[in-house]
């Protein structure tokens, strides 16, 4: 299994889920299709989710796109900064 994502910074998407952005390295993930998701040390558990890869406009100054994960369902307050990811799909 490749090391884990670490969640640079999260944030809601109404009535979608949260989306999370990785600390350091772009994700390398197929889209399209579901991803099984571990999240690991949410408070004193971990719990599984399904996401789907997702791209992020941001313009900082100028317009950049990054891979995003949609965690389906859940809040970003259950995955906060630093909230490491288990990833389990194909990567690209």
């Amino acid at each position: 299994m490749a090391a884990p994502i670490v969640v640079e910074e999260s944030f809601d998407l109404e009535g979608r889920g949260a989306a999370v952005v990785d600390r350091g390295a772009e994700l390398k993930l197929r889209t399209g299709a579901p991803i099984a998701v571990r999240v690991l040390g949410a408070g004193e558990r971990s719990f599984e989710c399904t996401a789907f890869v997702e791209l992020v406009l941001r313009r900082t100054p100028s317009p950049h796109e990054r891979h995003a994960l949609l965690l389906v369902g859940i809040s970003k307050s259950a995955v906060p900064a630093g909230t490491e990811l288990e990833v389990d799909g194909e990567r690209a």
